[in-house]
């Protein structure tokens, strides 16, 4: 049987300016845009596609802090040790290092605002607290009080 490929409405392609408007002017619809799944680990909220002028980045991780401050990535990888374990830190969470990295600070600003900002208006969820991203299950059955 063919496995037929099922469509999440968090993964769906959202042709945005302010995604794909980055260093310089808008380009035209249908140029760009930003897909976006919710996965939460720690600060990550999600995973983003972005496309700057025909270039699709896969993979750009987007964080919350507990403190609230947003961010957005782009893509790393894990680094491997000699037998190709990933590499820990001194608490135990994996090692990683970039894959693109932008020159200039200000234009890694730049495009983790404008992921972030693209991300808060069009998934909301992915930023709610983690009781609020998902709906409740309904309250279990406990009779009479």
């Amino acid at each position: 049987m063919p496995r037929r490929e099922v469509k999440r409405p968090t993964s769906r392609l959202v042709q945005t300016g302010a995604a794909v408007g980055f260093g310089g002017p808008v380009p035209t619809p249908g140029t760009g845009g930003i897909s976006f799944r919710i996965f939460r680990n720690r600060t990550l909220r999600g995973l983003a596609n972005v496309q700057l002028r025909g270039l699709i980045i896969h993979g750009c991780a987007v964080h919350e802090s507990s403190g609230g401050h947003r961010w957005a990535t782009l893509p790393t990888r894990p680094i491997l040790d000699d037998l190709g374990q990933i590499k820990r830190d001194a608490q135990g969470r994996s090692t990683f290092r970039p894959v693109v990295e932008f020159a200039d600070p200000a234009l890694a600003e730049q495009f983790s605002r404008m992921v972030v900002d693209a991300v808060q208006r069009h998934w909301p969820a992915a930023f709610r607290p983690d009781k609020d991203a998902m709906p409740e299950p309904p309250p279990a059955n406990r009779g009479p009080l």
